[in-house]
This record gives C-alpha cells, structure tokens and sequence, in this order.
C-alpha cells in the first residue's frame, strides 16, 4: 500500500533535476513490478526515470522533498485508515441494506441541510428515515406544528395529522376552550410556543402550559377573554427553561415573572399606557432582573426611571419604543446604570449628537447602535468615535440633514446602515477607508447627486460581501461603478430601483463588477428586463429572490429557467402578474423552490 501511495505522491512533487545519472540506460534489469513503472520527470529535462530505483532516481531528492513526501505519504495513510473504519462495516452489507441503513449520524449530518418542506418529504419516504428525523431534536426542531384557522380545540378536539416530536408550535385565530391527550403528549417536546390573535382564557392557557416543561420561547400575540379570573390556575406551571417571552400588553404580565426564573429576553408589542402598564411591567422586570439580558418595550419616563433603579439589573441590549419623546438626561442616567449594554436601539425618537457622545462614553461594551438624528444643516456624527468597539451601526436622518462622516473612524464596523440620509460631497468615502472589516453596507431612501456619489465610497473595500440600495434618491443618470469595484461582492439586494432610478444600463454595468456574486434579491418595481439581465451577468447565482415585484410576467419565468441553471434557492413572493403556470414550470425546473405564491 505505501508502495502506491509513493508513486502517487511522486507523480506530484515538484521534481528537480539534480541527478547526474543517465535516466535513459539505467543499469538495472527491470521486472513488471512497481520498480519498472516509469515517472515523467517534472522538472526542465522532461525524462522517463524508475519510480523506486535508487541508481537513476534518488539522486535527484533533496532532504527537503524526501521530508516533504514522508508527510504527505503518513497524512494519506492516516485518512484511509479513518475512512476503513466507516467503510468495512458498509461493505460487509448487502446493496439493499447499504442504501436503507446508513449510520443514523450520517443521515442526520446529510439531512441537516434540508428545510422543514423538503424533511417532511424525506419524513414520508420510509420508516427508517422517519425514525432518523424524529429522533434527532436539530431535525424534529424545523417542523412547526399548525392548525386550520378559525378552528374550534376543546377536550374532545383530535388534530388529523400531528408529528409527535415536533418542537415547535404556531397557532393562528384558533379558539381554544381546551386541550386533549393529544396536547399533553406533544407539549412535553414543545421548546416554542406561538399564539397569535387566538380565543382563549388565562386559565386555559396556564393549564396547556402545565404540560410543556421545556419550553423556551413563548409568543402571546393574544388578548385573553375573562382576563381578571386566574385564580390558582398558574399552580403547577413550572417554565424553568423560558429564555424568551413575548406579549401582546403588559395587563398581565406580573403573573409571568415567578414562572420563568431563567428569562433572558422579553418583549412587550402594544404602546404602554402610563399608570398601571407602567408599574406591572417595572414589577415584571423586578422579578426577572437577575437574568434578563434583553428588553423591548414602549418606554414611558416613569418607566424609564423604574428601570434606572433596579440594582441588580444587567442589560446587554434594549431597544426604546417610545410614543413621545424622552428627556435626554434621564436617558444618560440610564446608560450609565446599565453600563453593561452591548446593543441599543433608540431610533423611534430622535436624539442629538451630543447625547450619543454622553452615551458612547458611558457603554464602554457598546458593539451595537440604532439611532434617529434630530440635528439641522451638515452634521458630523463624532459619537461613533466614542463607540469604540462599534460593529453594527445604523443611523436614521432626516430632509434637513446633511451628514459628512470626515475623519471618523470605525476600526470593528462590520455593518454600516443609512435610512434617510443625505450625504455632503465626499461625505463617506474617508470613513469607509478606515473601517477595514466593513462586510455589508445598506442604503435606504438616501439622495445622491449621481451614481458615481453612490459607488465612490463603495469601491476598493475588500472586504464588502453584502450591498443592499433600496429607495434611494439619484438625481442625475450619470456616472456609474468603475472596473472590479465589487469584485469581492457576494449579496446584492435591489429594491425601488426600476425606470428612472436605476437604468437597465446602469444594472448591467453594476452586475458586470460583481464576478463572485452568489445572491441576488429584487423586490418592488423590478421588470421583466432587469430578470433578465441578473440571469444574463450572474454566471453563478445560487440563490434568487423575487419578493413583491408586480412589474414581473411570465417573462420573467423564461428568464430564470433559460439563464438561471444553478440555483440552489427560488423565493417568488407576491408577484401577482405571474402566473399559476409560471409557478408550475418554475416548481418542475427547481424542486427545492420556496415561498411560492400559489
């Protein structure tokens, strides 16, 4: 065997020619053994020699190529060694039970890579491959477990078809009165748990959550009827395993916090009325403070100064929804308790600079930022550089904002997201040269004189993998993307961005410097035109998006059939001008096809 592996290893080197020996009258009698097989040599003289011969090829070794072949020679040996381990029990099969019996790891490594449609094929396809699927939590996790809505669920109600290892749960304008057998056996896997605009009481619920010890996210997208008549209903509710708490109000929230002793995110989704929303949510936020990590709420000022005061409370990221707007000195006093936030959002009100200098300075962990900027005239937003270690950063500006980034500088920025933004003349390029990791950058409904002020400060980052230019504002159809701009680019989003926005020719120029472009995601005022140019330039487009676009025909559909051959992933969304026979030919092209409007 390494007899083999030596001749091959051989036939690869880099040889030189350093013997002094006649290759072509070597002295040896040669048999047919592997001693006659001849090897060509690779270096300048181009002659036959022996591959196991010391006398007409030895010489020619080096100490460091002799080395060289000894560890490719050991690695080899060591990777067949491994392989055998796998494949003599495989061999020793029959062919029929070699196809069906697989090691159950290796299907489970082979179907992690589908999604919950393509398993729940593979699911049907035998009992063997059942068994695989709802025996693995990673796999059993992607199937989510519905019911027809308007459906009525009491005691007597039995679901036709329910996986009993599913994990996850999602229930839409369902009633439910009560739950069966069937509930009880499938909420001991449950790990989600989502409600969304559904007919229930508090005591029906606390009664199904009885049943689902190892949950850990629970959505109530809900308003309960007989809300007031808990009563003892939440005795034997034990959710030790909750990380994640989502609700529609905050009128009975209280009642959550002695159940989830481990809750690390929480999420209010209605304004908070001032008065008792206020007190129940700071009372919740008592309760958990010792592990929650993560808060989402309509922040009031009396809330907000609740919170200021828990003492044990250690958050690593909160987003502000407020209705009107906060002062910006409690907001301060706020950063600097909790010191420990990582990621905050405060863009639903504005702010100035100025504050975000006071709170850069006061979150010395500060990795993540969203914010609303209030200022007037040409603004140089200088809080970025008390943000150190600042990673994702997205700024919403306004019609009388101008902003210049100047000598700024973001040495972590992976993520740059700009909404509403006009920016000065030379306004971003500077900045963009000193943020050496910047891998996605978003621009949304930002004004440009022309494109070369859009694809300037774009080029010569290396680095950029995602580029998305929705709504943006170009007002002169001149100049456009310079040659390998984009050559490292691999996501593009374009949305907003037909006619007078976006040219086809400008379309064609952009794609034609995106040579590793993988992904393309069109949305909105997208043509058949355009479909046709993303097919005809992106030579290796794997995963296509088409969501929205009610420009697009059957014509579109030809397009991504004659020029589309490598896609791995097909979303049509709400592209109502195509139709059902366009979606059945795309479905017959690409098996593996998603989110298809039927």
């Amino acid at each position: 065997m390494r007899q083999r592996l030596l001749c091959f290893c051989l036939q690869t080197l880099p040889l030189q020619c350093q013997t002094v020996q006649n290759r072509d009258k070597c002295s040896k009698k040669r048999t047919h053994t592997m001693e006659s097989v001849q090897l060509i040599c690779r270096g300048p003289c181009g002659k036959p020699f022996h591959a196991l011969c010391d006398e007409c090829f030895l010489g020619s070794l080096t100490q460091k190529t002799l080395q060289s072949l000894t560890r490719r020679i050991d690695s080899i040996d060591e990777t067949l060694r491994n392989l055998s381990t796998l494949l003599v029990p495989l061999l020793a099969m029959t062919a029929q039970q070699r196809e069906l019996h697989l090691p159950t790891e290796i299907w489970e490594q082979i179907f992690q890579h589908l999604g919950g449609r393509q398993l729940a094929r593979v699911r049907a396809t035998c009992r063997r491959w059942r068994d695989v699927v709802d025996g693995c939590p990673r796999l059993a996790g992607k199937f989510v477990v519905k019911l027809p809505t308007d459906t009525l669920v009491d005691e007597h109600y039995e679901p036709g078809h329910v996986m009993g290892s599913a994990a996850r749960v999602a229930l839409e304008k369902v009633e439910i009165v009560g739950v069966g057998f069937w509930w009880r056996s499938l909420g001991e896997r449950l790990t989600s748990l989502s409600l969304n605009n559904c007919k229930l009481s508090l005591p029906i619920l606390l009664g199904m959550l009885k049943f689902t010890p190892n949950l850990k996210s629970l959505e109530l997208r809900t308003k309960f009827c007989f809300a007031t008549a808990v009563g003892d209903a939440s005795d034997g509710v034990k959710l030790t395993k909750l990380e994640e708490l989502t609700l529609l109000s905050a009128k009975n929230v209280t009642m959550f916090g002695p159940l989830c002793p481990r809750l690390k995110r929480f999420r209010i989704l209605a304004n908070l009325q001032r008065g008792d929303d206020d007190r129940n949510v700071a009372q919740f936020l008592q309760a958990v403070q010792h592990t929650v990590e993560d808060v989402d709420v309509y922040l009031t000022a009396d809330l907000l100064r609740y919170v200021t005061e828990l003492e044990q409370l250690q958050l690593k990221r909160i987003s502000f929804r407020c209705i009107s707007r906060l002062e910006e000195l409690p907001l301060v006093s706020f950063c600097q308790a909790q010191w420990s936030i990582e990621d905050l959002g405060i863009e639903r009100f504005g702010t100035t600079n100025a504050t975000l200098c006071l709170i850069g300075t006061s979150l010395p962990k500060l990795s993540r930022i969203t914010v609303r900027i209030t200022d007037d005239g040409t603004v140089l937003p200088s809080f970025v550089n008390t943000m150190p270690r600042l990673k994702h950063l997205k700024i919403n500006g306004n019609s009388k904002l101008f902003m210049t980034f100047g000598t700024l500088q973001s040495p972590h920025l992976t993520q740059l997201h700009l909404h509403d933004v006009r920016l000065a003349q030379n306004g971003l390029k500077p900045y963009l040269r000193k943020c050496p990791t910047i891998r996605a950058i978003i621009l949304e409904y930002c004004t440009f004189d022309n494109w070369s002020e859009v694809f300037g400060p774009l080029e010569q980052l290396p680095t950029l993998r995602h580029l998305e230019l929705v709504g943006i504002v170009v007002k002169n159809n001149i100049g456009g993307p310079t040659a390998g701009c984009f050559a490292g680019l691999r996501s593009l989003k374009l949305s907003y961005l037909a006619g007078g926005d976006m040219s086809h020719r400008m379309l064609a120029a952009l794609l034609g410097q995106c040579g590793q472009l993988e992904e393309v995601h069109l949305t909105d005022r997208v043509d058949d035109e355009m479909v046709r140019i993303v097919g005809g330039s992106v030579r290796g487009l794997r995963r296509l998006t088409m969501d929205r676009c009610v420009c697009l025909t059957d014509a579109s559909v030809e397009h991504v059939v004659k020029s589309c051959a490598k896609l791995e992933q097909l979303v049509v969304r709400d592209c109502m001008r195509i139709t059902r026979s366009g979606l059945s030919v795309l479905k017959r092209r690409f098996p593996t096809v998603l989110g298809v409007n039927d």
